[in-house]
C-alpha cells in the first residue's frame, strides 16, 4: 500500500496486495453489504453454479447479437508494461503511480498490424495530473512466475501532454476513457473522458465529470466538463465505452456513448450504474458545466438505507467496479462490468487490517493499515450483462436497478497482485478497461506491479 498527499486533499494509492490470514466469521460484525446468498456462483442464478454457466436468451431484436458471451470466451494471452519515464521537471509526466486508466485507438501505430496488435493505447501517467501519453501495444507475453521482467515494454508513440489544462471546473484524476469516431458537427475523433475523486471536498456542490479531447495531444482542444442533468456525479463518472451502432439504432439511435460509475460510499449506489449520453448533439463542445438533456439510464442502484433493496445482485460493501467494455464477438455479445466481486458477503467488512472493525481496534489505538472496505473472498472479475436486459430498462419493461449480471470471468489468478483476504478495495484504481472491436482485444489494467509503482497491461481474446 502506497499513500499519495497532495494539496487539501488526501488520495489513497493502493497497489493490489493484501493481508493473508484465516477467514473469521465477521457475520456478526459486518456493517454493510446487502447482497443475498453466498456469492460463490458464476452463472447469476443466485445458488450454487459452476464457472461456466450462463443464461442463453437467444436471438432478440433489442440484442442484435445472437447469443451471449460465456466464461470460456476469454482467453487470456498475456500482458505488457508501461515503461520508467522520468522527464526531470517533476511536472508528473510519469507512468509511476499512475491508476492507467485506457482508450483504445483504432488508428494508432500503423505499423503495429505486423504483429497482429494494431492501434494504440491512450494512457494516463501519474495521478496528480493525469497527464496524457499514447503508446504502441505489443504482443503480449504470459509470464507463468508473474515477473515484470518477463514482460514487453511499450513505447511512446506521443509524449505526455496536460489534456486537463483548461479544464477549471475540475475535481481529482481521470478515471476512464473510451475513443469515438467523429460524430454530429464534429471534423475530427475524440477521446471521451470522467474526470473525479473518490473523496469530495465539498459533497454538496460537486463538479461535472464528463469531457473530450483529440488525439493530437499537442492540440487537445479538451471540451467539458459537464455533468448528466441533474444526476450525481459519483453515480455517473467513472467508466466510459463505446455502444456498438448496431444496438444503438434498434434501441436508442444517436447514443452511441455509456458512462457509469459504482461509489458505494456517501449514500450513493450498491451497484455499476451505466447512462446513455450523445454531448456532441449538445454543442461542438458543449458549454463548460452544462447540464446534458440528452441521457438515459440503463442502470441505476440505490444506496444501503434503501428499504427494497434495489441493489446490485450479491452485493457486497467491497466490490468495487473499475472499467467496462461493450463487447461483441461474431454473432455474441455482453457487457462486461471489470473489477473486485466478493464471493462472500458475509466475510465482507469495514475496518482496518487483520479482521480488525473499528470497535475493535480505534478505543485501543493498536487499528493497523487504512480504513475502508475490505475483503473477505475478494476477486478480480468480470461481470457479464445481458444488453437486450438495458433494452427492457428503455422500453419500461424492467427496473434500472432489476439489471443484473448473469455470468462471472474470474481474472484473479492472471493478476501480478491478486486480491487476497482483507485487501483494501476502497480506494484501488486497477482495471482500466477498453476493447478493440475490430481484433476482438479486451485490455484491463493492473497498477502499482513493478519499478516506482509502474502499471501492466492485460490482454484477453475475446472468441467468437
Amino acid at each position: 500500500m502506497k499513500s499519495i498527499l497532495s494539496t487539501g486533499l488526501l488520495l489513497l494509492f493502493f497497489s493490489l496486495s493484501g493481508c493473508g490470514g484465516a477467514l473469521p466469521d465477521l457475520s456478526t460484525n459486518l456493517t454493510g453489504g446487502s447482497g443475498g446468498g453466498d456469492g460463490t456462483t458464476d452463472d447469476g442464478s443466485g445458488g450454487s453454479g459452476s464457472s461456466d454457466g450462463v443464461i442463453d436468451t437467444g436471438s432478440t431484436s433489442e440484442n442484435p447479437s445472437t447469443e451471449l458471451l460465456q466464461p470460456a470466451d476469454f482467453e487470456y494471452l498475456g500482458a505488457f508494461k508501461l515503461p520508467e519515464i522520468y522527464d526531470g521537471t517533476g511536472n508528473n509526466r510519469t507512468f509511476a503511480y499512475s491508476n492507467a486508466p485506457l482508450a483504445y485507438y483504432p488508428d494508432g501505430d500503423s505499423t503495429g498490424s505486423a504483429d497482429g496488435y494494431a492501434g494504440s493505447l491512450f494512457i494516463a501517467g501519474h495521478l496528480y495530473s493525469s497527464h496524457m501519453a499514447e503508446v504502441k501495444i505489443p504482443a503480449p507475453v504470459i509470464s507463468a512466475a508473474k515477473r515484470a521482467s518477463d514482460l514487453p515494454q511499450t513505447t511512446l508513440i506521443q509524449n505526455f501532454s496536460n489534456v486537463l489544462s483548461p479544464v477549471s471546473n475540475k475535481e481529482g484524476f481521470i478515471l476512464g476513457m473510451v475513443y469515438l469516431p467523429k460524430q454530429g458537427s464534429q471534423t475530427t475523433g475524440k477521446i471521451y473522458f470522467n474526470v473525479s475523486t473518490d473523496y469530495s471536498a465539498d459533497l454538496a456542490n460537486p463538479k461535472p465529470t464528463l469531457g473530450w479531447f483529440d488525439v493530437t495531444l499537442g492540440t487537445p482542444n479538451t471540451g467539458g466538463t459537464w455533468f448528466l442533468g441533474n444526476e450525481q456525479p459519483f453515480n455517473t463518472g467513472k467508466y466510459l465505452m463505446e455502444v456498438p451502432k448496431a444496438w444503438a439504432d434498434a434501441n436508442a439511435p444517436g447514443y452511441l456513448l455509456a458512462t457509469g460509475r459504482h461509489r458505494n460510499s456517501f449514500g450513493d449506489a450498491e451497484g455499476p450504474n451505466l447512462y446513455l449520453t450523445r454531448p456532441w448533439d449538445e454543442g461542438n463542445p458543449p458549454a463548460r458545466s452544462a447540464r446534458l438533456a440528452q441521457y438515459k439510464k440503463l442502470a441505476q442502484y440505490y444506496g444501503p438505507g434503501d428499504a427494497q433493496k434495489r441493489w446490485a445482485k450479491d452485493f457486497a460493501g467491497s466490490d468495487d467496479y473499475q472499467g467496462s467494455a461493450w463487447l461483441t464477438a461474431g454473432t455474441k455479445g455482453a457487457v462486461a462490468i471489470v473489477g473486485i466481486k466478493e464471493l462472500d458477503v458475509n466475510k465482507a467488512y469495514y475496518g482496518y487490517e487483520n479482521w480488525k472493525t473499528p470497535d475493535q481496534c480505534e478505543p485501543s489505538g493498536t487499528c493497523q493499515g487504512q480504513r475502508g472496505w475490505r475483503c473477505g473472498n475478494g476477486r478480480g472479475s468480470i461481470l457479464l450483462y445481458d444488453p437486450a436486459d438495458y433494452a427492457k430498462v428503455l422500453r419500461g419493461e424492467l427496473q434500472p436497478h432489476q439489471v443484473q449480471w448473469y455470468a462471472r470471468v474470474d481474472i484473479n489468478d492472471k493478476l501480478f497482485n491478486p486480491i487476497t483476504p482483507t485487501f483494501l478495495s476502497t480506494g484501488s484504481d486497477s482495471f482500466g478497461t477498453t476493447f478493440d472491436r475490430a481484433h476482438g482485444l479486451l485490455y484491463i489494467s493492473e497498477q502499482g506491479v513493478w519499478g516506482d509503482s509502474q502499471p501492466i497491461v492485460h490482454v484477453w481474446k475475446v472468441k467468437q
